[in-house]
């Protein structure tokens, strides 16, 4: 394995988002929530319980609601 100082720009971009993608997302009420399904890193809206008035995902874990802010 490298280590950071010997990667490209475009390695450790990678890496991050690999990192980013099996982090926890911190819901608002401050509880932290793991899980592979869509949970939104800002608002905390899920597939099952999306933003009022609906929303859509503008990337993993970002709803298009929340993108928009």
């Amino acid at each position: 394995m490298k280590a950071i100082r010997d990667l490209d720009l475009d390695e450790v971009i990678e890496r991050l988002e690999r990192a980013s993608a099996n982090a926890p997302t911190i819901r608002p009420d401050g509880k932290f929530v793991w899980t592979d399904e869509g949970t939104c890193r800002v608002c905390g809206c899920t597939n099952e319980r999306a933003c009022p008035g609906g929303c859509v995902w503008a990337e993993p874990n970002l709803c298009s609601r929340c993108a928009r802010r």
